[in-house]
């Protein structure tokens, strides 16, 4: 699993790893102890010995009050692995969940050894087209843009982005209005998406590359996934990565909606750094993204 950075207090990585434990002993399992292996929106542990891997919907759980996309998560996964996709895998070990202990939602996932090092942006483009041409069967029951339309409403809620204010706000504001404006006038081919296809969701394992954190499956046009993949490179590189991997993927996309739902991904990360970071308006990715957001709108 993706080895990040904790956005947490220790209190609360404590209260997570509790919570986990409380969960493994109710099936005897020998766990020793639980590693803290990263985080942002949710935390992971590692339960050594055993190849298991416990994600905690932690900040998550502030913008997501039940347990539907863990479920959704899983499902998608499971039919995934049936159609022998590369990709996460579920636990076999004890039953994957999610699991619920005062308060916390938590599901388990196989633990792999895998690399910092996703694979090259033109094998990613790839890896994607492989990963679409694995969900076209997907039966699974999922949110039409749902990670975008989760974006508009954390944006419009004060409490969870009561930080975001003056020529910030101004900047979203006029951003998510035009890009709310021109879908509106898209007719989008909806089918089942990743939902968050970044490199960093891809993990490259000794059997080779898969993906996970199926989390944020929806519907949708196959470039919001597009746009996943490629927007940190518009942002913050030069954009020759995001060549690569579009070439990777091989055609069949609208340049045009690409453009604008990298604005929409933008968006995105911006209304999501303010659930899951301590202090959103001290980050310089934040503040790049709203300077990239600024020139294009």
């Amino acid at each position: 699993m993706a080895h990040l950075a904790s956005t947490l207090d220790n209190e609360k990585i404590k209260t997570a790893e509790n919570a986990v434990m409380a969960i493994v002993d109710r099936y005897n399992l020998p766990v020793q102890k639980a590693q803290l292996i990263g985080g942002y929106s949710n935390t992971l542990f590692k339960l050594a010995p055993l190849p298991l891997v416990a994600r905690v919907a932690t900040a998550t759980a502030s913008v997501r009050k039940d347990s539907e996309w863990m479920r959704r998560e899983l499902a998608v996964a499971n039919y995934l692995n049936q159609v022998q996709a590369s990709v996460v895998r579920p636990s076999q070990i004890l039953p994957p969940g999610p699991h619920q202990h005062e308060g916390l939602t938590v599901t388990f996932w196989e633990y792999f050894e895998h690399t910092d090092a996703p694979p090259p942006p033109f094998k990613t483009g790839e890896l994607l087209h492989d990963l679409h041409d694995g969900l076209t069967e997907c039966s699974v029951t999922l949110p039409v843009m749902g990670p975008l339309q989760e974006a508009w409403k954390i944006l419009d809620d004060p409490v969870l982005t009561h930080s975001l204010q003056g020529d910030a706000r101004a900047v979203v504001n006029r951003a998510s209005d035009l890009v709310q404006h021109r879908l509106d006038e898209q007719e989008l081919e909806i089918r089942p998406l990743h939902g968050d296809a970044h490199h960093g969701n891809l993990w490259q394992t000794p059997n080779g590359p898969i993906w996970g954190d199926f989390e944020d499956a929806c519907t949708g046009p196959i470039e919001w996934d597009l746009a996943c993949l490629v927007a940190s490179s518009c942002v913050f590189g030069t954009g020759r990565a995001a060549s690569e991997a579009i070439e990777g993927y091989a055609g069949g996309f609208d340049p045009i909606l690409l453009d604008l739902l990298i604005m929409a991904r933008t968006i995105q990360a911006v209304a999501w750094a303010f659930v899951s970071l301590a202090e959103p308006t001290s980050s310089h990715r934040l503040q790049q993204r709203l300077d990239w957001l600024a020139r294009r709108s």
